[in-house]
């Protein structure tokens, strides 16, 4: 059987944490192993893991003397797991049970899928806190494009390929590590990594998972701000432009001028496309 690696990292997590874990032991898919980093919770996170781990061999719990956040906690997991394959899971969210069995079947449809670096990633069914489902599809709520999904220079710009959904083969992981230092997110890096080195982006049409939507949210399914708002963010909408141009950059050689271009192009492009669609 295909090993599997889940890894998860914590912060602040008991709200959620069970029903969490408790979707992964109900998979249908049980030859994974979970491995957990816990980002210096003040709550009883800790407790929670320690119970699950002493109750299942497959869960692991890795010392980290570092704060480190979503993306580099999440990255810093990747770097010292060994595994076929590779999950990244968020601490509230709930795994429908065929969730790592529809994944890897889709990695395994690829014949060479050892040779080249391939990442699998699915739908989503977003909820809110009490998993009341607010919209069954996130990709037709976010009106994704599916030929997108492959298209390395969108990938240089936005990302449609989220983390919790991603499943990414060990010739993924080499080309994504170390990340870039400007580099904002881990699954919009490995994304435009992945699509850059030559690698493929695959996808499942089916929702894998409860993408649970509350206060605490680290990344969202954020509504569009009110103009005003926009102003207000100009300084850091420019920021971000500006660090994903350095990744462009490095995975491109594109420079400032066709970057920005390119960025136009798309923004232009999806904005028509969802006043069309809505």
């Amino acid at each position: 059987m295909e090993d599997v690696a889940i890894l998860l990292t914590t912060y602040n997590s008991e709200r959620f944490l069970d029903e969490l874990l408790q979707s992964l032991l109900r998979q249908t898919y049980t030859h994974w192993t979970l491995y957990v980093r816990d980002d210096f919770s003040s709550d009883h996170t800790s407790d929670i893991l320690r119970r699950y781990q002493a109750e299942d061999s497959r869960i692991h719990l890795l010392e980290d003397g570092c704060k480190r956040g979503a993306m580099n906690g999440f990255l810093w997991l990747l770097q010292r797991v060994e595994a076929e394959y590779y999950m990244f899971c968020d601490h509230d969210d709930v795994w429908k049970e065929d969730k790592i069995a529809l994944t890897l079947g889709k990695m395994c449809e690829v014949p060479d899928r050892d040779e080249i670096p391939l990442v699998v990633h699915t739908d989503l069914t977003v909820t809110d806190e009490r998993l009341q489902v607010k919209e069954p599809s996130f990709w037709q709520s976010q009106h994704f494009r599916r030929e997108e999904f492959g298209d390395k220079y969108f990938h240089l710009v936005y990302n449609n390929v989220t983390g919790c959904t991603m499943m990414l083969n060990r010739k993924a992981k080499e080309v994504s590590l170390p990340p870039h230092p400007c580099a904002r997110m881990h699954d919009f890096w490995i994304s435009a990594a992945v699509l850059w080195h030559g690698g493929q982006i695959l996808s499942v049409d089916e929702p894998t998972l409860y993408y649970r939507q509350h206060g605490d949210n680290t990344i969202g399914m954020n509504a569009l701000p009110s103009f005003a708002n926009k102003l207000l963010r100009v300084k850091a909408i420019t920021n971000k432009v500006m660090l994903q141009a350095q990744v462009a950059r490095f995975l491109s050689g594109m420079g400032l001028a066709r970057f920005l271009i390119l960025k136009v192009r798309y923004m232009l492009q999806i904005y028509k496309r969802d006043k069309s669609d809505r």
